[in-house]
């Protein structure tokens, strides 16, 4: 009869090094996905010795002391680390998977979903290191949660089986050391002679000296890590371990869900020059301004070589003449069907035929370049260029160079802008003038915007000025039509049983631009008395035309105070009730 016993969770120990510590979150959501618990989480500053012991604990085999020495200085430098406690069955080997090879090209490659593969910058910043073994783990169990160590006394089998292996030994050689050296002060030498060889101590392994150039490098900013990231190609010493650029994350920054940081994305090649300028200017003489070419080059030429043969389809091939031909067949042909005949006509023929040759030789058309040619004596293992600027004489060409900087851009543009303004400015002149001319023949809606370039009306202080000085000369002109209306009494009033006075004109109110048109309606204000409104058009209901508006004030009869255009003539008008109340 067997009993089988359950397996008890493992304890692993996970550092969160600085260059990942932004990604915490991320971090621990991989962890629990993947069956790990989180017992406790810790974040300082690992101390040197902190640093020192979780190397060792992590760290198979000799250890190099260049590589040992650049890791405790960056632990301990570089920032603060968080240190998780996990607890998992099977821990090691789960945890060994989930975070992937220490190499970050490898990792890539054959395990890009590893955390490694997704937060790691380069080999050497590998973003996280965990304890694999149960040995390890005890020992950072030991440095950063050692209330989580056993608590339970070893057995006597235990005990002995350590005092034989690992402290009489170092014990017996030290006191052994002691009696053959013979120190004044004994207990000091023996525990200096115990510290230094502590069998516990780490095994540091001597190597040649780094070069100078390398050694140098340690002390470069952080660029180097950018650099280590990039390509991987950081040698040992060269400020791997330095602290790398903090990214800080701006406050509006799109927060994404673990399913879409998961996803993945599918990067295209294209046949796009990365580094081709995509903010080159040039000068557009046509609108006479700089600017930007939408059109980039993005061919990059990397062999160029001028060849000199044409193809048939070309026109200069099609001009060129054939190449002479052997009529062999042709002079056999013509040659048997002679032989019968006289010697003379024989003669004939031949002589017929050889101009025939000659006719063919000859080229059908001018050639395109007639200096197209090469003698024997001037050949070289140079072939000739086949281009026009080479073989015929070069176009007539002007060079023109200028400085352009800032300034000069500047007052061209300024240049430019007033030129349009100007423009601008005559045209509205030419405008205004016109509208001037034929004023009597357009039709204007009542509107107040006609005034808008008359600064007497852009000012208020100015226009309330000029009205007032406007009345007062008036005052002064219509004094005496003011103190007949007041004081003036007809002396004829008074004479015989006449019921009513006499009347006589005072005033006279008249407006020039309306001077063909007759009077429909007369209304005065009912708030402001001294105010009416007169109506302009025409009784001649066959031939209307535009009418007119008028607002007179018995304090100025020269000029009507307002002036309103209507597309047809007015036939009556009124105040409103409501603007009268305002």
């Amino acid at each position: 009869m067997s009993a089988s016993v359950a397996a008890a969770p493992e304890l692993a120990v996970l550092l969160v090094r600085p260059e990942a510590r932004h990604s915490e979150n991320h971090i621990k959501h991989a962890l629990i996905a993947d069956g790990f618990k989180i017992l406790e989480r810790k974040h300082f500053v690992l101390s040197p010795e902190q640093a020192q012991a979780h190397y060792v604990a992590t760290t198979a085999g000799d250890i190099d002391r260049h590589a040992f020495d650049d890791y405790v200085e960056y632990l301990s430098t570089a920032g603060s680390s968080i240190v998780l406690l996990l607890s998992r069955f099977n821990a090691f080997d789960e945890l060994k998977t989930l975070l992937g090879p220490t190499d970050l090209l490898e990792a890539k490659d054959f395990a890009p979903n590893s955390l490694r593969a997704k937060f790691a910058v380069s080999s050497k910043l590998c973003a996280l290191e965990a304890t694999l073994t149960s040995e390890s783990a005890e020992s950072d169990l030991r440095t950063f949660f050692p209330n989580r160590l056993r608590t339970t006394l070893p057995s006597s089998d235990e005990t002995k089986l350590l005092l034989d292996e690992e402290l009489y030994p170092v014990l017996t050689e030290g006191l052994t050391r002691l009696c053959k050296a013979k120190p004044a002060n004994p207990t000091t030498w023996l525990g200096n002679w115990l510290l230094e060889n502590n069998p516990n101590r780490p095994k540091v392994s001597e190597v040649a000296p780094a070069p100078a150039a390398q050694l140098g490098a340690k002390n470069t900013s952080t660029q180097s890590i950018a650099d280590a990231g990039a390509g991987d190609t950081a040698i040992a010493g060269d400020g791997d371990w330095l602290p790398p650029k903090v990214l800080l994350k701006p406050p509006g920054q799109l927060q994404l869900s673990e399913a879409e940081l998961e996803e993945e994305l599918t990067r295209i090649l294209n046949a796009n020059n990365p580094h081709a300028p995509q903010n080159i200017s040039r000068y557009n003489h046509k609108e006479g301004i700089f600017k930007t070419s939408p059109n980039v080059d993005h061919v990059v030429v990397h062999f160029e070589f001028d060849g000199y043969l044409v193809y048939k389809v070309e026109e200069v091939a099609a001009e060129a003449p054939p190449a002479a031909e052997t009529s062999t067949e042709t002079e056999a042909t013509g040659a048997a069907e002679t032989g019968g005949e006289s010697n003379e006509d024989a003669s004939t023929a031949a002589a017929a035929a050889v101009a025939a040759l000659e006719e063919e030789k000859k080229p059908k058309g001018p050639l395109r370049n007639q200096f197209n040619f090469s003698e024997r004596a001037a050949q070289t293992i140079n072939n000739p260029f086949r281009e026009r600027s080479t073989n015929t004489e070069p176009p007539p060409a002007r060079v023109f160079c200028d400085t352009v900087n800032q300034w000069a851009i500047y007052d061209a543009y300024m240049e430019d802008l007033q030129a349009k303004e100007k423009i601008v400015k005559d045209k509205a002149k030419a405008d205004k003038s016109k509208a001037n001319k034929d004023d009597d023949k357009q039709n204007i809606l009542p509107t107040d915007t006609s005034h808008n370039d008359d600064a007497y009306y852009k000012n208020i202080e100015l226009k309330k000025a000029l009205i007032i000085v406007e009345r007062m000369a008036n005052q002064n002109t219509f004094d005496d039509v003011a103190q007949d209306y007041k004081y003036w009494e007809d002396a004829s009033d008074e004479l015989g049983d006449r019921k009513s006075g006499s009347l006589l004109p005072l005033w006279k109110f008249s407006c020039e631009k309306e001077k063909r048109k007759q009077v429909t309606g007369v209304c005065w204000n009912p708030k402001n008395t001294d105010l009416f409104a007169v109506g302009f058009g025409s009784y001649d209901f066959s031939k209307q035309g535009p009418g007119m508006i008028a607002c007179f004030t018995l304090k100025n009869p020269s000029y009507p105070e307002f002036l309103y255009t209507t597309e047809s003539g007015v036939m009556c008008l009124d105040f409103h009730p409501q603007v009268n109340d305002k």
